[in-house]
C-alpha cells in the first residue's frame, strides 16, 4: 500500500517520512511529474525491498531511466503563434486515462513539457478552451517517444480554423432523436456537397459538430440519421460557419427522404 511520498531535489536527494509503527518491508517506485498518464509513468526502483523499523534512519540509494524533454509550438496554418492554447500530453495507446496534466501556450505559443516519462509513446492534442470541451480541439501532434534524458527537437502543432455548429435533431413529428450518429454535408458554392465530422445525439437529441470547415456562408446544410432504410435528412437553410465560435442551429427537423432523393442529393 502507498504510505508516503517526496519529490527529489536538484541533486537526486529525497527524504521520506514513513508513519511506521512496526517494522515494515517497503519497495520504492519512482514517478516522472510532467502531466501525463500515471499508469505509465512509473518505474520500479532498481533495488530489492527492504525492512524499516519505526524510527530508524537509513540511506537509500536507487536508479531510474532520466525523463526526456518535450518543447512544443503551436501555430495557425499561416504559421502566426497561438498564444493561450491549452495543451494535453496524453499516451498515444492509452488515450487520456489514468490522469493527463493540462498546460498553456505563452506568448510566443510554445511550451516545453519537462520530466516527460521516456521509452513510452505520447501525442499533444491542442485545445481552445473559449469553446467548449468537445468542439474546442484544434489539432494534434504526431505520436513521439523520447529516449531517457533526450530533449526532442521542437513539436510543432498546426491548428486548423474551425467553427461549430449545435442544436436539437427531431424527427418529422417534432420528437427528439435520442443517441443517433448524424452525418453532416455542406453545400459548396459549385454547389457540390462536403462531408464534415458526425457526431452523436444525446438523449434529448442534443448535438455538437465540431471540427467544421472551411469558414463561411453556406446556403444549405444537410443533416441526417439513418434509422431505417431510409434516410432522415433535415435541411438547414443560410447558415454562417465563423473560427471559434459554436453556431447554435435551434430545432431542426428532419424527414425521410426516398433513394432515389437521396441518391440525386449526392449526385450534385
Amino acid at each position: 500500500n502507498f504510505i508516503a511520498y517526496a519529490l527529489t531535489g536538484d541533486d537526486g536527494s529525497y527524504e521520506l517520512v514513513l508513519p511506521l509503527e512496526e517494522r515494515t518491508t517497503i519497495e520504492i517506485g519512482a514517478m516522472y511529474v510532467a502531466p501525463a498518464t500515471l499508469e505509465e509513468a512509473i518505474d520500479k526502483a532498481d533495488a530489492p525491498a527492504f525492512d524499516v523499523e519505526p524510527g530508524e534512519e537509513r540511506e537509500h540509494s536507487f536508479t531510474v531511466d532520466a525523463p526526456a524533454t518535450a518543447p512544443v509550438r503551436v501555430v495557425d496554418e499561416d504559421g502566426v503563434a497561438l498564444p493561450d492554447i491549452v495543451l494535453l500530453l496524453e499516451s498515444a495507446t492509452r488515450g487520456s486515462s489514468g490522469g493527463p496534466g493540462f498546460t498553456s501556450t505563452d506568448a510566443e505559443g510554445r511550451f516545453t513539457f519537462f520530466g516527460v516519462p521516456p521509452n513510452h509513446t505520447y501525442v499533444i492534442r491542442a485545445h481552445n478552451f473559449a469553446m467548449d470541451w468537445q468542439s474546442g480541439w484544434l489539432g494534434s501532434s504526431q505520436p513521439f517517444t523520447g529516449e531517457p534524458g533526450e530533449t526532442l527537437p521542437e513539436i510543432v502543432i498546426v491548428c486548423e480554423a474551425k467553427g461549430a455548429l449545435e442544436g436539437v435533431f427531431t424527427d418529422a413529428e417534432g420528437k427528439p432523436v435520442p443517441n443517433m450518429h448524424l452525418g453532416c454535408w455542406l453545400r459548396m458554392p459549385d454547389g457540390t456537397l462536403k462531408g464534415v465530422p458526425g457526431a452523436n445525439t444525446d438523449a434529448n437529441g442534443h448535438f455538437i459538430l465540431a471540427d467544421v470547415s472551411p469558414e463561411g456562408f453556406y446556403s444549405e446544410i444537410l443533416i441526417a440519421c439513418k434509422r431505417s432504410d431510409l434516410l432522415e435528412m433535415a435541411f438547414v437553410r443560410n447558415v454562417e460557419i465563423a473560427v471559434d465560435v459554436v453556431t447554435d442551429l435551434g430545432v431542426i427537423v428532419a424527414e425521410p427522404i426516398s433513394k432515389e432523393q437521396e441518391a440525386a442529393l449526392f449526385r450534385k
